[in-house]
């Protein structure tokens, strides 16, 4: 699951057009932080609200089970 989160949030990333090091100022997570999530290391619900904030999404978009609930 971890790793399909990963993928979402590089995906919403990459669209906006922001690296690593930018969406890490943008949404207030450390730099190694973001690196070893968007490894697929265990998400926090906290990290990916700072995240979606940062992106204009919601956490909803970056965790399946949470849409298919929506």
């Amino acid at each position: 699951m971890d790793e399909l989160v990963a993928k979402l949030v590089t995906s919403a990333m990459e669209s906006a057009g922001l690296n690593k090091d930018q969406l890490a100022d943008a949404s207030g997570i450390a730099r190694v932080t973001l690196r070893r999530r968007l490894k697929g290391n265990g998400w926090k619900i906290e990290e990916l609200e700072k995240v979606a904030a940062a992106l204009g999404a919601e956490v909803a978009d970056f965790v399946p089970r949470l849409k298919a609930a929506a």
